[in-house]
C-alpha cells in the first residue's frame, strides 16, 4: 500500500477513511502498476482523497503540516494544488530536495484553471535555475522539436508528437473550438524543466512575454 494511504491510517483514525481504503483494495485498484509506482502523487491516491469530506481532508492536512510532510500537504487538494504549493514555498521551510520535484509533481496532477496556471508561471520563473530543473534539462539534446495542442503563449509542450496530436483530437469541453497543433524548434536553454518521467513528457517553456512570471495559458 502506498505511503500516503499508510499516513491516512496513521494520522486519521476515522472509520470512513478505513472503509474507503478497504473498498479500493477489494475492488482491485491496487494492481501491478500500483505496486511498482513508488511516487507519492498518483491517480489512485487522488481517488481516495477526493472521497474524503472537506473536514476530513482539513484534519489530515493539519497533521501533514504539523509533521512537515509538505508533499502530503500539497497532494491533499487536487483542485487547489497550485495554491497549496505556493503556501509551502512561502514558508521557506521545505527542503530543496523535496520542494523542487514537488513543483513538477504538483504541475502534473493539478487542475489547470486560469488561477493555477498563473501561479505556476510565477513558480517556474522563480525556480528556473534550481538544481532539479537543471538536472532534467541535461536529458535533452541541445536542439530539438517540441509539439503542443493549444496557443503559442502556452508553457506546456511535449517532445512526443503523438501526444500533442492526441490532445488536439480529444473530445472538446464546453464546445470549445479544436485547439491548434503547433510545433517549433527549441534549444535546451529555452527549457525551464523536462518532466521525462510522466506520460505526456511535459516540456516547460515560458513565452518571451512571460519570462518574469506574467499570466499565460497552459
Amino acid at each position: 500500500m502506498s505511503q500516503i494511504l499508510n499516513k491516512i491510517k496513521k494520522h486519521y483514525i476515522g472509520a470512513q477513511a478505513e472503509y474507503l481504503i478497504r473498498e479500493r483494495e477489494n475492488q482491485g485498484h491496487y494492481g501491478p502498476q500500483w505496486a511498482k509506482n513508488k511516487t507519492l502523487h498518483n491517480y489512485t491516491d487522488s481517488l481516495i482523497l477526493s472521497c474524503l469530506t472537506e473536514q476530513e481532508r482539513q484534519t489530515f492536512r493539519q497533521k501533514a503540516w504539523q509533521c512537515k510532510e509538505f508533499d502530503t500537504y500539497v497532494a491533499l487538494d487536487p483542485v487547489n494544488r497550485a495554491q497549496r504549493l505556493l503556501e509551502v514555498i512561502n514558508t521557506n521551510e521545505c527542503p530543496d530536495n523535496i520542494l523542487e520535484p514537488l513543483i513538477c509533481d504538483s504541475w502534473c496532477y493539478s487542475e489547470h484553471d486560469l488561477d493555477s496556471r498563473q501561479i505556476f508561471a510565477k513558480i517556474f520563473a522563480e525556480f528556473k535555475n534550481c538544481t532539479h530543473f537543471l538536472k532534467t534539462k541535461r536529458r535533452l539534446p541541445q536542439l530539438f522539436t517540441v509539439y503542443r495542442a493549444g496557443s503559442e503563449d502556452g508553457i506546456c509542450w511535449t517532445i512526443d508528437k503523438s501526444i500533442a496530436i492526441r490532445l488536439q483530437n480529444r473530445p472538446p469541453l464546453f464546445r470549445l473550438p479544436k485547439p491548434e497543433f503547433l510545433q517549433r524548434e527549441v534549444s535546451r536553454d529555452d527549457v525551464i524543466c523536462y518532466m521525462y518521467n510522466t506520460e505526456e513528457k511535459d516540456i516547460i517553456i515560458l513565452p518571451q512575454s512571460d519570462k518574469k512570471g506574467e499570466s499565460h495559458a497552459e
